[in-house]
């Protein structure tokens, strides 16, 4: 598209408002005119004498050297890069006048974001109310801020995260320190626990111990007397028997003495056969012997469990270890 003179005030405070970074170029590649914004970013655009080339490198379209060249350009894109700033590249559309002959740079910023404008020294700002650029860069700007309390807050929920796992860490910790508090008890109470039933076990069988004990001397003390008595009696016996045989030996030797009375000899020596003395004095005495040994060997026994069942005392006293083993053994 082509302009009218651009050269009169009105026509360069409406470019000043609707463009404020575009440049007025005259055919001899002089900067006639730019806009305030570009002045606030490059102040050697004020500079009358200051030519294009000198503050700018045409990087599109490529091989652009010079004016001549620049003529050729009107409704292209082209895109400049500042010499003094080469952060700062200007893009837009190469715009021919009518009247004067003269160039026309419609241009703006051409940034990705709000940090690469702000390296400029420019901000949002600068840029015309309706520049698609500013629009852009505004929402470039509102999706880089979201990006940031997205990051920010998922490195809050990270945090969070941590203090959590550590807290469930030191909660798990301290449960199975409780658990395994819990479960020394329970082998403490089982011990303890065992050791009663034990020392129970034991008790009963010393109670039943007892109860044996007292009922064996109730015994023994029983069987003792009246076998006191027996053996006393058989003992008499023994020494009745044995004045019996002397006498019935002193018989038989009259007998032998009086053989001439047949008829009285005869019975008596029929009675004598029957009677089997020689069988019984040879019997009688070992029987007797032998009742007296069993007597005896009772009357031990009895005396052994009498002392074996003694109740203890609560005092030590002095012990006969082999008559105790005699007794135990007996």
């Amino acid at each position: 598209m082509d302009l009218a003179d651009c050269t009169s005030g009105a026509c360069q405070a409406l470019l000043a408002v609707a463009f404020p970074f575009h440049m007025i170029v005259c055919s001899e590649s002089t900067i006639l005119h730019c806009g305030d914004s570009l002045k606030k970013v490059l102040p050697c655009t004020q500079d009358a004498n200051r030519r294009l080339f000198d503050c700018f490198t045409m990087q599109q379209p490529v091989g652009v050297l010079d004016m001549s060249d620049v003529s050729q350009l009107p409704g292209r894109l082209c895109v400049l890069r500042s010499i003094e700033k080469p952060s700062l590249l200007l893009r837009g559309q190469v715009v021919k006048t009518t009247n004067s002959g003269s160039i026309v740079f419609l241009v703006e910023p051409w940034v990705n974001d709000v940090s690469t404008l702000r390296a400029t020294g420019l901000s949002l700002d600068d840029f015309p109310l309706h520049s698609p650029i500013n629009d852009y860069l505004e929402l470039v700007e509102s999706q880089q801020s979201a990006l940031r309390d997205s990051h920010r807050l998922s490195e809050e929920l990270g945090v969070l995260n941590l203090e959590l796992e550590e807290r469930v860490q030191r909660r798990t910790q301290a449960l199975e320190k409780n658990t395994q508090a819990l479960l020394e008890s329970k082998q403490i109470l089982e011990q303890e626990m065992n050791e009663r039933e034990r020392v129970e076990i034991e008790l009963r069988h010393a109670h039943k111990l007892e109860a044996v004990g007292q009922l064996a001397a109730g015994i023994a003390h029983e069987i003792n007397t009246p076998m006191q008595f027996i053996g006393s009696s058989v003992q008499f016996l023994k020494n009745a028997f044995k004045n019996l045989a002397e006498v019935s030996e002193h018989l038989e030797n009259c007998v032998a003495l009086i053989e001439g009375h047949d008829n009285d000899v005869a019975r008596f020596n029929k009675i004598l056969q029957d009677a089997d003395l020689d069988y019984v004095r040879d019997r009688v005495p070992k029987a007797i012997d032998r009742t007296l040994e069993g007597i005896t060997r009772v009357s031990q026994i009895v005396g052994a469990m009498n002392e074996f069942s003694h109740p203890d005392k609560q005092e030590k006293s002095p012990t006969d270890i082999n008559r105790a083993l005699d007794t135990t053994i007996i």
